[in-house]
């Protein structure tokens, strides 16, 4: 068992979480249908391949999410906001069986966003995109999911001591690729603050991220239950993790074979 560096909040060390970096990935064609319980779905997205379709994504969206997408300044960032958007709006559709168009979303004190649904069905997801590459987690639990494209002239040197522990420090050092190693545990983090509702926070350092099994203080997280983060390669250029409540779930990765 490892334990995390002594955190600076004062409570029971009693959460554990587990790391572990998946084997490479075969994503299978597929539809969403029913989801079943203890299922985490991962679905995977190029904004290159859905450009053609981006009149139709605006169209999709509430007032709301189209007000937030035309803040944005550059094209492509204006781009995967909608793609991401109506994408999800597309495979939710498919779950609970309803039109995209008349979903519409509730957020939590900390802005995480929950579907409305009449049949009270409970389904949870987290979105991510990086680069082209959108992902897009779900499950009847918490669920958190991060991806980061693998820029080789990001400067990870500037905020190593801000984001790590020394022990992270020393892995992403001593790796073959540094800068993979940290997009891999930056992933990793991120992912988990994402699923226990707490986004990035001040504390970051002294949540652990390396592989294996460790103790967390639950008020660095926030969360009393046990979690599980996943690493693995999300494409060519981009590495990912999914994060979510409980141990030994069935993960799946999926491409969606129609949008329709």
């Amino acid at each position: 068992m490892k334990k995390s560096l002594e955190s600076p909040v004062d409570t029971v060390l009693q959460t554990q979480v587990h790391f572990e970096e998946l084997p490479p990935l075969v994503w299978q064609k597929a539809l969403p249908s029913f989801l079943t319980p203890g299922n985490v779905e991962v679905w995977r997205f190029n904004l290159n391949t859905y450009l053609h379709h981006m009149e139709n994504f605006h169209d999709l969206l509430e007032s709301g999410e189209k007000a937030r997408s035309a803040r944005l300044l550059i094209e492509k960032d204006r781009q995967i906001s909608i793609a991401a958007r109506a994408l999800l709006r597309i495979l939710l559709g498919k779950y609970l069986n309803v039109n995209p168009r008349a979903i519409s979303f509730t957020y939590s004190e900390r802005m995480k966003p929950k579907v409305k649904n009449e049949c009270n069905l409970s389904i949870h997801f987290n979105v991510s995109h990086s680069g082209p590459c959108i992902l897009i987690a779900v499950s009847n639990e918490e669920v958190g999911i991060d991806v980061e494209y693998c820029d080789k002239a990001y400067p990870i040197k500037t905020d190593m001591d801000y984001l790590f522990s020394a022990a992270e420090k020393f892995f992403i050092n001593n790796q073959h690729s540094p800068i993979e190693a940290y997009h891999l545990l930056w992933t990793r983090k991120e992912a988990l603050l994402k699923g226990t509702s707490q986004g990035i926070i001040d504390k970051i350092k002294f949540v652990p991220c390396l592989n294996g099994t460790h103790q967390i203080n639950t008020g660095v997280i926030d969360s009393c239950m046990d979690w599980s983060v996943y690493s693995f390669g999300a494409d060519k250029f981009c590495i990912a993790s999914v994060a979510y409540k409980g141990r030994n779930k069935k993960l799946t990765f999926n491409e969606l074979n129609e949008i329709t």
